[in-house]
């Protein structure tokens, strides 16, 4: 049986840790590879990125180039469901066949690119805030000194990408399947979950977990029930 690779991207000031507890859910030819995205983890000591492009070619770098002879399958958690679309169109240029497959979670279309207010950009308490309504985020982490120095320029930077991203309108559409995964109590509006159907020629699938915008930590288990279930689909 031929392996898929599952390329997992995080969400905005995560690193490739939190795809850690995946590996035993998954099954052996389903071969997972978190990234990790610069300015964290590992890759604590380089610089942050200051554009969605620089993010994605940084990305595609990162995977090894014999992987794009297996099939290719991403998995992007809210900002980190942007790079894996961007991604995809970025293989699809590169390697002239688009990924097997896109998983995004708890990211509106790209399509969609009207922010309610700038987050990157307001005052300290405003933004610790704003941070901690979304959920998934601790008090204590804004609060030690240490840990905020470090953790609060990377969301920033991270928002900071997301929020000046430009979705380019001319471009052909992918022709992968995607599989949308939103969260029941998340702000964001379902109606904007469905639109990720309009970037793709491929089918495109929406599922709803309980929870909030970070759903992820406490469906962990659910999720990886469903990437290997939708895995199974394909002819490996």
């Amino acid at each position: 049986m031929n392996c898929i690779h599952l390329i997992c991207f995080p969400y905005a000031g995560g690193s490739s840790m939190m795809y850690y507890r995946w590996r035993n859910n998954l099954p052996s030819h389903i071969q997972l590879h978190p990234v990790e995205l610069s300015g964290r983890g590992r890759r604590m000591n380089e610089p942050l990125y200051t554009s969605m492009e620089q993010a994605v070619e940084d990305a595609y770098l990162s995977i090894p180039s014999h992987l794009f002879e297996e099939k290719i399958v991403l998995f992007g958690y809210s900002m980190g469901s942007l790079i894996a679309y961007e991604l995809a169109h970025y293989i699809k240029d590169k390697q002239g066949r688009d990924p097997a497959h896109l998983f995004v979670a708890a990211r509106k279309a790209p399509h969609i690119t009207k922010h309610k207010i700038a987050l990157h950009a307001l005052p300290h308490d405003k933004f610790v805030q704003e941070m901690l309504q979304l959920g998934g985020m601790s008090r204590e982490v804004f609060e030690n000194k240490e840990l905020a120095e470090i953790f609060v320029p990377l969301l920033r930077s991270d928002l900071q990408i997301v929020e000046s991203y430009q979705w380019a309108e001319t471009r052909e559409p992918l022709n992968t399947d995607i599989t949308v995964l939103a969260g029941a109590d998340d702000v964001i509006p379902m109606e904007h979950m469905h639109a990720w159907n309009q970037v793709t020629k491929g089918s495109c699938t929406l599922s709803v977990y309980p929870g909030d915008h970070f759903f992820i930590h406490q469906q962990y288990n659910r999720i990886t029930e469903q990437i290997a279930r939708v895995m199974s689909e394909y002819d490996v």
